[in-house]
């Protein structure tokens, strides 16, 4: 199961895991902190909401545990984007590829 290091400046979306032929994207965990108030949607590579936004506040974060079910899933042929407003971010994943 790869691992992917999410380190993200203010306003800013970022490819976390770039797209496959034939392959879908499956998140099993993630956990992440922001340095201000932020909001943060997980997205596929052309920009679609895989997530709805999630709002914190300074300092928030988040931690989902392992399910090897996926917390969601891309598109076929579609990477893996995360999407930061507000302050920075800094986190991890762990996903396959299916």
């Amino acid at each position: 199961m790869p691992i992917g290091t999410v380190i993200i400046n203010t306003n800013a979306t970022v490819q976390l895991v770039a797209p496959s032929p034939d392959n879908v994207i499956k998140v099993v965990s993630y956990f992440f902190v922001v340095s201000g108030a932020s909001t943060i949607t997980f997205q596929d590579s052309d920009g679609n909401a895989l997530t709805g936004p999630m709002a914190f506040g300074a300092n928030g974060g988040m931690v989902l545990s392992e399910n090897s079910r996926g917390w969601f899933r891309t598109p076929t042929a579609k990477g893996l984007k995360i999407a930061v407003s507000g302050g920075n971010a800094g986190g991890a994943l762990n996903y396959d590829v299916e």
